[in-house]
């Protein structure tokens, strides 16, 4: 009887130290900014977790952030994958009903990232470190005509084309590839082609960086896509505090 006692006190105890492991795991990830020191404009960090290898049956894969930037207790950070594929805006037979030009302050993939992106990838305790951010309305640097909405506030945004070519210095560098889960949602595989925030080229257009045939384009009027594509991928972006 005694061993059979001290028997369930072991597996009792390893247990206990399983879940603490676990634990102790879970919260090293939740808190992996520490201090500026640690963090380099070019390197990587991850935080949050998302689908990303099309395969549910094991759980979200952590999400990798390249660093664009950093200012006081703060790091801009952009995703190191394409990681989904939406449309800019859902809805351009209504919009254009209601002569209602697409732009970021109204379109559709706003409310997907600040709403359903935001909740899927970060725990509670991740989202209050992503700061809400003023998002400019930067206007298209060669097509003045188009008008870019207004500044929003937003936890979660796209880069614009200005922003672009301020963060990445070289075609090569805005090269980003998809994940599994965003060929699977309708990404094209060999054309890495990802949403900027600013409209280019006519009315319901908003320009995107642009990866065909092994050669990375520039960021320009030229490259851009009707908004309601639905094979367009999504490269989000953030603002977060870097903890004391």
């Amino acid at each position: 009887m005694k061993r059979i006692f001290k028997g369930i006190i072991g597996i009792s105890l390893c247990s206990i130290m399983l879940l603490s492991f676990v634990a102790c795991e879970k919260s090293t990830k939740d808190n992996n900014l520490k201090t500026e020191d640690q963090i380099k404009v070019g390197g990587y960090i991850t935080l949050g977790q998302y689908e990303q290898d099309n395969d549910t049956s094991n759980g979200k894969e952590d999400i990798e952030w390249l660093v664009l930037d950093i200012q006081d207790n703060k790091v801009l950070l952009i995703s190191k994958h394409l990681i989904d594929t939406q449309p800019f805006e859902r809805n351009l037979d209504g919009a254009f009903a209601s002569e209602i030009m697409p732009v970021w302050e109204n379109c559709s993939l706003r409310k997907w990232l600040n709403n359903t992106f935001l909740n899927t990838a970060f725990s509670p305790s991740e989202q209050d470190r992503i700061i809400t951010t003023t998002v400019s309305a930067d206007p298209n640097p060669e097509e003045s005509r188009l008008d870019p909405g207004n500044a929003t506030s937003d936890k979660i945004f796209l880069l614009s084309m200005l922003e672009a070519k301020r963060y990445f210095k070289t075609n090569a560098d805005r090269v980003a590839f998809p994940t599994a889960y965003a060929i699977a949602n309708g990404g094209r595989k060999y054309q890495q082609e990802y949403w900027l925030r600013t409209p280019a080229g006519s009315w319901g257009c908003i320009a995107l960086v642009s990866y065909k045939n092994y050669e990375p384009h520039d960021v320009s009027n030229k490259y851009y896509e009707s908004c309601n594509r639905d094979d367009i991928m999504v490269r989000p972006v953030m603002w977060i505090e870097i903890e004391p």
